[in-house]
Order: C-alpha cells, then structure tokens, then sequence
C-alpha cells in the first residue's frame, strides 16, 4: 500500500512554504516595534532664535518701507521742496498746480533765530495771487511753520519772499524743507 502523503508532490511543496510564510510573519507580528525616532530640527534651538530675529527685523524694516511708500502716495500732489541755506541750487516743490522752484537767497540772524530770503520761481503759465508756504527745518523735532503769503507768484518769474524761522539754531536752518499750498489761480484771457 503506498502512502497518501507524498512529499515529492508540488502540492506539498507549496503547502510547506504557506505554513513557513505564515509562521514567519507570527514572529515579527508578535514582536514588538518602537517607532523610529523624530528626525532631529533643520536647526539648533540656537539658529531658530537667530533666524526669528532676523525674520522680525526683515519685516520691520518692510513695514517702514510700506509706511514710506503711502505717505509718498498720500502726499503725490505736494511734494517739499529741500533747500539749503548755505550752498547755492534750488529744489523744486510740486503741487497739484505745477512745479516750482524754492533756493534761499540769504539768512539774517533775527530774534532767538533767523530770517529766511527765499526765492520762488513759478515755471507754470498760471498767475497765482497769494499761497500758502509750509516751511520745517530739516532738523529732529521741529514742525511745519506756515507762512500765509499775500504775494503774486507771476508765470515765469520768481517771487522773493522774507519769512522768520524762530525758534531756531544755526544747525537747524542748514536745510529747509518747503512746500507750498495754492487756492487762488488765474489765468490770461
């Protein structure tokens, strides 16, 4: 009588592989894994400090740099003139007018500061009767001045105005700021 179980068959063969496979994975079923550890940061505690701080001066300096812009923006109409009292040149104040040129022509010590010959040249075809002129000295701390002029300001000509800066220092006076403000225009029929 021959045996029913032969080993020599393909059927056994398979069978054996299936309950070794099976009892392969049992065993590392039944062990146990820790996950593998977090990789570690990109940086030490150290760089992201570093890093923080250089991130929060970039955006400081680009929220300054946001706030210059609008002011520019807000202030497209009228742009100062800067002007220095020691050297000769000119700088040019815009308004929604036109352009105009502002130089100093002198300064005269006068009370606890100074007078100021200034010189406005209108380079507009429009004649303006009176305006208004802001001044600051381009100094720390000082504020506009306004000056309520009753002056012709003639197209194609300058306009030589005397306006008192006090109080002020002689440092403080180096540079002006000027601007100029115009309500009343007329011009040729």
């Amino acid at each position: 009588m021959e045996p029913v179980f032969k080993w020599e068959s393909r059927h056994c063969y398979f069978a054996l592989l299936f309950i070794l496979l099976i009892s392969l994975l049992s065993i590392n079923c039944a062990e146990k894994k820790e996950p593998p550890p977090p990789p570690p940061p990109p940086f030490a505690p150290a760089d992201n400090i570093e890093k923080q701080k250089t991130i929060e001066e970039r955006v400081t300096g680009l929220e300054v740099a946001v706030n210059n812009l609008n002011n520019r923006i807000s202030n497209i109409d009228s742009i100062r003139a800067y002007v220095s009292t020691e050297d000769e040149g000119y700088g040019i104040a815009k308004t929604k007018h036109g352009s105009f040129t502002v130089s100093c022509e002198g300064v005269t010590p006068y009370l606890d500061g100074y007078k100021v010959k200034l010189s406005i040249g209108n380079l507009t075809s429009a004649t303006f009767n009176g305006f208004k002129l802001i001044v600051r000295p381009h100094a720390i701390g000082k504020e506009d001045k306004e000056y309520n002029l009753t002056n012709t300001l003639a197209p194609g000509s300058y306009t030589h105005v005397t306006i008192s800066v006090t109080p002020a220092k002689p440092d403080e006076i180096k540079r002006l700021m000027v601007g100029l403000e115009l309500d009343q225009i007329s011009l040729r029929k």
